[in-house]
Formats: C-alpha cells, sequence, structure tokens
C-alpha cells in the first residue's frame, strides 16, 4: 500500500504543480491583457488630446482671422465716415461760394445799376 500511496501523491502533487502553472499562465495572460489593453486606453487618450489641441488651434485661427476682419471693417467704416464728412464739408463749401458769387453778380448788377442811373 505504502507505493499506491506514493503514486496517489506524486499524481496529486503533478496535478498541483499543472494546476499551478496554469494558474501562473493564466494570470501572466491576464496582466499581459491589461497591459494591451491600458496601451490601446493611453494612445486613445493621446490621439484625443492630439485632436483637442488641433480642434483648438484651428478655433484659435478662426478667432484670429475673425478679428482681423472685424479690424479692417472698422477701419473701412471708420475712413467711409470721415470722406461722408469730407463731402459734406465739400458740398457746404461749394453752396457758401455759390451764394458769395450769386451775391457779387447782383452787387455788381446793382452797381452797374445805380451807376447808370446816376449819370
Amino acid at each position: 500500500m505504502p507505493i499506491l500511496n506514493m503514486h496517489s501523491f506524486w499524481k496529486i502533487s503533478t496535478n498541483k504543480h499543472l494546476l499551478e502553472e496554469e494558474d501562473k499562465k493564466k494570470k501572466e495572460e491576464e496582466a499581459e491583457e491589461a497591459k494591451r489593453v491600458d496601451q490601446r486606453t493611453r494612445k486613445l487618450l493621446h490621439e484625443q488630446l492630439a485632436e483637442q489641441a488641433q480642434l483648438e488651434m484651428a478655433q484659435i485661427a478662426e478667432q484670429e482671422t475673425a478679428i482681423q476682419l472685424i479690424s479692417e471693417a472698422s477701419q473701412k467704416l471708420s475712413e467711409a465716415v470721415q470722406r461722408k464728412a469730407n463731402n459734406e464739408k465739400l458740398t457746404a463749401c461749394t453752396k457758401q461760394l455759390a451764394d458769395i458769387k450769386r451775391e457779387k453778380e447782383k452787387n455788381r448788377r446793382e452797381a452797374e445799376k445805380t451807376g447808370a442811373e446816376s449819370c
């Protein structure tokens, strides 16, 4: 009987060793899978961060373009307002000159008329 027990012991020991090896292999596979998941997660996160940075840069560029366009439009509006004011002044001066010319012509005629009457 002792031989049988020894054989049984060896068989149990071998099975135990196989189970331990299988458990160790399973834990290693799980660790490798966790590592792969972690790497994929990090890669996706990195890609998302890069995409977010790119979107932010594009948005900043659009904002800068909008600011530049608004500035140019404001400058053009200011110039147009100034031209309008200058045109109004020019129109007023032209009207004033025309009034002066008419008044001068009227005075000349009156002077001629008065001069002709006094002779």
